[in-house]
């Protein structure tokens, strides 16, 4: 598969996955109680899983053409996208097993780091 119908995919199923998260779902039945009264139902866990797949397949993708993203954004800026994304993970992921609000900017950082490094992939790739 060509690398860009590889972004899109790995972008659709991470979108779709994030719609799922926030769409309301009608049954309250928990799979997992992290708190009375709180914790991911069996659509949201779907949602998760295809946030997952999405962000590493989109990760595993940079990952592979690093060279050709480290040639056309230069050494400096790669360095800090790639800590800013990897600040705002563990910013979610503390925030999350505390309970705080701060779980949404996290989110939003690393967000912001896979959006730039998916396109300068899709402009630096041929196919």
């Amino acid at each position: 598969m060509r690398v860009r119908a590889q972004l899109l995919t790995a972008a659709v199923a991470a979108l779709t996955g994030v719609g799922l998260v926030l769409s309301p779902v009608g049954d309250d039945t928990r799979l997992l109680e992290l708190a009375p009264g709180h914790g991911p139902s069996a659509g949201d866990l779907l949602g998760l899983a295809l946030v997952v797949v999405g962000v590493v397949w989109l990760e595993a993708l940079v990952l592979r053409y690093l060279p050709a993203v480290r040639r056309r954004l230069g050494d400096r800026p790669l360095f800090a996208i790639a800590l800013l994304g990897g600040f705002g993970f563990g910013i979610a992921v503390v925030s999350a097993v505390q309970g705080g609000p701060w779980w949404t900017t996290g989110l939003l950082l690393a967000s912001l780091s896979s959006v730039v490094l998916g396109g300068v992939l899709a402009s630096v790739t041929p196919g």
